[in-house]
């Protein structure tokens, strides 16, 4: 039997927990594509800035729950979800603030819109956009439309299958991997990740004596994902080849540091971490989209007879210090873990694996 297909697809079943949340995305993504690439471009990321930086913080967490390597030859496989909290100012933005070309709000509705981690909906604004009348005629009328609703984003999870390795000189090298894994109709997945952990303390003299772990880490996690889109003319009649090739594709990745300590007692390790994130994600949507207007009876619908390919590209940081603190219970080769990280966006994390030496 081959396990390779097996593997690939647990690893596929862990990430369908995360597919939900990159078609709210694509969905909401499309609708803005309205007047202008510019204006296009501002509120997609004003509106997907909390989606964009949990990715990247969710790729962070629990890449350790012990201040000491594993001895030589030992060994870990951990299963851990780290549930990204989007912070209460994150989950709302000033439409004024972000200076839109030919956006306004209109007259008695709020400034102030969800981001995809609100709860609200989406205020009405107006532009002037140029119709299709018909018999060659273009008028410039007025159009308005709903900025898209919040999707009440309180928590992103982010699935992790991880492995730990002991190395000579009480080091430790971790790595993740998901292989690349396709969901039918949806898109696909991948996923991997390496990290070092090393307790310097037993190579400087007199510091081997305390009676506690103490080490330093540095772990890089790439995440990748593919999502079709569907959106097209409203219109009757267009060419369908056109928007074949729609897609939202998404890089996230992380750098993290640490400096860890631990104390084991029997059963009980408590654990606490200080450092540094740098994380990324961008978000490209591929493919051609229709953004003509065209006069239906007394409905302005969008047509095909104006595209723009490749229309955003939306790039999101959020680097920062991080603390965490957590226990670790060992039960023969079954430990469990559970851990809270302080931070922009805080990070609760728990998790169970098999752990040797």
């Amino acid at each position: 039997m081959k396990t390779y297909p097996i593997v690939k697809k647990m690893f596929g079943a862990l990430c369908l927990a995360l597919i939900p949340l990159f078609s709210i995305a694509q969905k909401d993504v499309v609708l803005l594509l309205r007047t202008s690439q510019q204006d296009a471009v501002k509120l997609s990321e004003a509106y997907l800035q909390p989606f964009g930086k949990s990715l990247g913080w969710g790729l962070s967490g629990s890449w350790y729950n012990n201040g000491k390597p594993h001895k030589l030859g030992g060994f870990d496989l951990t299963f851990s979800i780290n549930s990204v909290m989007v912070p209460t100012s994150d989950k709302k933005f000033d439409i004024t603030s972000l200076k839109l070309t030919n956006i306004s709000v209109v007259t008695g509705q709020s400034n102030t819109a969800p981001t995809v981690a609100g709860s609200s909906s989406g205020p009405q604004v107006e532009y002037q956009g140029q119709v299709d009348m018909g018999g060659g005629v273009i008028a410039s009328k007025n159009v308005q439309f709903n900025l898209p609703s919040g999707a009440n984003l309180n928590v992103v999870p982010m699935p992790i299958l991880q492995a730990g390795i002991g190395l000579p000189y009480h080091t430790e090298i971790m790595g993740r991997f998901i292989p690349k894994v396709s969901i039918p109709d949806i898109g696909n997945v991948s996923l991997w990740g390496i990290g070092i952990k090393n307790e310097f303390k037993e190579l400087i003299p007199g510091m081997k004596l305390l009676p506690f772990g103490l080490s330093a880490m540095v772990a890089y996690t790439d995440f990748r994902s593919s999502i079709n889109v569907s959106y097209k003319p409203q219109t009757a009649s267009y060419d369908e080849s056109l928007y074949n090739d729609q897609q939202l594709k998404v890089k996230s990745t992380s750098l993290a540091t640490r400096v860890i300590i631990s104390k084991s007692l029997p059963v009980l390790t408590v654990y606490a971490g200080l450092g540094y994130n740098f994380t990324k994600t961008k978000m490209d949507l591929k493919g051609n989209y229709p953004v003509g207007l065209e006069e239906q009876g007394s409905e302005i619908v969008v047509s095909g007879n104006t595209n723009w390919t490749d229309p955003l590209s939306l790039s999101f940081k959020n680097n920062g210090f991080a603390a965490n603190a957590g226990i670790r219970i060992k039960l023969a080769l079954l430990a469990f873990h559970f851990d809270y990280t302080v931070a922009k966006y805080p990070i609760i994390t728990g998790g169970v694996g098999i752990s040797f030496r």
